[in-house]
């Protein structure tokens, strides 16, 4: 048997922790070469950083060494379309007003970029429940062509709410949406990004579906806040999949920084999705606009440690990027299947 070959055969004990079966049955190894005692393995993977898919590269590695080849393990990634150089866009949605998706995605977006993640923030939500610090980027020229996004601590963001004329009583919601977003669209030029961060509006009217249609998702969380009513988060999801996104997970907010610690537990088995986690709407975190802290770094190590270190949205970052992988590969198996 040829070296190639061996090799291919060795990497069949690599399986896929979320799909439950190994790389190369799933169609996740889109290359394998040995030349010179060097194996070139190329792989369907997507989601920088994940650490299912780190876990399994290292698998690779080691079985590469183990038959004397020296191994060099690529991402065979395919970007395109709306915005080229993004790999994966995740859309942030809810129904209920109490959810804040406004300073979610804010500290998720810092999370982020914490862990070396490449960022970006699209904010066409129009409707900002909170304060965050996304309000410290300046307001974007959305008369320009290309539109660079401005960027805090190397996070692109674009909020349309500020950039859009005020006074028009014509111009809201939907109507902002199908008239000002197609252009803005085609003329952002957001560079590489590893994850673009949507905000989308409230609920899953004509506004949510004018962005669904402008904007290409890879996969969507649904948000909601902590409640005795179980049904809030299955709603969330239920209204995401009617959009046509790919629900990543569900994450539930809640204001004191505390739940029942059963609920993450019990939430799982009435979703269609992974519970990602509950999260604080705490804005002390990180500092605002209008804060004394503001122009503290966040994303950056400041003596010795990030702001973000031990924040559960640390452990929401990580959960988002596993699990928009395991989705991204999904997609793969499912297409080599069909």
């Amino acid at each position: 048997m040829d070296t190639t070959r061996h090799l291919q055969d060795r990497l069949r004990q690599v399986e896929d922790p979320e799909l439950g079966t190994d790389i190369v049955s799933l169609g996740l190894m889109t290359d394998v070469r040995v030349d010179d005692g060097v194996a070139t393995v190329s792989l369907a993977f997507n989601a920088p950083l994940s650490p299912a898919e780190w876990t399994m590269c290292d698998e690779i590695r080691a079985l590469c060494q183990g038959i004397g080849l020296e191994p060099r393990v690529y991402a065979d990634t395919s970007t395109g379309g709306v915005f080229p150089d993004v790999k994966n866009t995740i859309a942030i949605g809810t129904a209920e007003p109490d959810a804040e998706t406004s300073l979610l995605t804010a500290n998720l977006a810092a999370a982020l970029a914490s862990i070396g993640a490449r960022v970006g923030v699209f904010d066409v939500g129009l409707d900002a429940d909170r304060k965050t610090w996304l309000e410290r980027v300046a307001r974007p020229d959305l008369s320009v062509d290309p539109i660079e996004p401005p960027a805090v601590e190397g996070i692109s963001v674009v909020r349309l709410e500020p950039a859009v004329p005020t006074g028009d009583a014509l111009l809201k919601g939907a109507v902002v949406l199908e008239l000002v977003l197609p252009a803005v669209v085609e003329s952002l030029e957001w560079g590489s990004l590893d994850y673009l961060l949507v905000r989308l509006p409230r609920g899953t009217g004509r506004s949510t579906a004018a962005v669904a249609e402008q904007i290409p998702i890879d996969g969507a969380i649904a948000v909601s806040p902590v409640a005795t009513d179980s049904s809030l988060p299955r709603t969330a999801v239920q209204e995401l999949n009617a959009l046509g996104a790919a629900v990543i997970g569900a994450v539930e907010t809640v204001d004191t920084g505390e739940s029942d610690g059963d609920e993450p537990a019990r939430r799982p088995a009435a979703l269609d999705c992974p519970h990602l986690g509950t999260v604080p709407l705490d804005r002390s975190t990180l500092p605002t606009a209008s804060d004394e802290r503001a122009d503290e770094p966040f994303v950056r190590e400041t003596e010795g440690a990030s702001v973000l270190e031990r924040s559960p949205f640390r452990e929401l970052a990580v959960s988002v990027i596993d699990r928009i992988g395991a989705v991204n590969r999904r997609s793969v198996a499912d297409r080599q299947f069909a």
